[in-house]
């Protein structure tokens, strides 16, 4: 349901982005690329919560930031944007003990994704790069690639 809603929206979510791409110079708000799942628990086709979860209290994102959705487990595709609309907080789980909430920009199902390498640049292999980690910050020519793809990606209207 929440991908049906994003594909109308996808001529506002261009404008959006561009906007975003545009005014990249604000060092008010940052670009993340954030981990959803992991190896033993593969992030699921279709994530549309309205919130995404970290191990470690995420104490740089800020309400604002954009995060570039990531799916773990062997998928290797990034399939969603999202901007952060809350402070960190406690989730109440063990596992995931901190969380933000987010509205989606863009979010299609992981299959539709694109492959983390596309969004890769010269200055840095973001495979490399994730490891571990939970999120990692993005640079502005990554999260511009990752906006364009994605957005090639989204239905055309008919």
């Amino acid at each position: 349901m929440r991908f049906l809603r994003t594909v109308k929206m996808s001529a506002r979510t261009s404008l959006l982005l561009s906007e975003t791409i545009r005014n990249r110079r604000d060092a008010m708000s940052r670009l993340w690329l954030k981990m959803v799942g992991t190896t033993e628990s593969p992030c699921p086709e279709s994530y549309v919560r309205d919130h995404v979860d970290f191990v470690r209290n995420p104490r740089r994102v800020r309400p604002g930031d954009h995060l570039v959705f990531y799916a773990v487990g062997g998928k290797k595709r990034i399939f969603a944007i999202a901007s952060v609309e809350s402070a960190p907080y406690e989730s109440g789980q063990k596992r995931w003990p901190y969380r933000v909430k987010v509205a989606y920009l863009m979010n299609l199902p992981v299959s539709a994704g694109v492959h983390l390498d596309e969004v890769s640049t010269s200055r840095r292999d973001l495979l490399r790069s994730v490891g571990r980690q939970s999120y990692i910050e993005l640079r502005p020519e990554e999260y511009t690639r990752a906006a364009r793809r994605l957005q090639q990606r989204l239905p055309r209207k008919r």
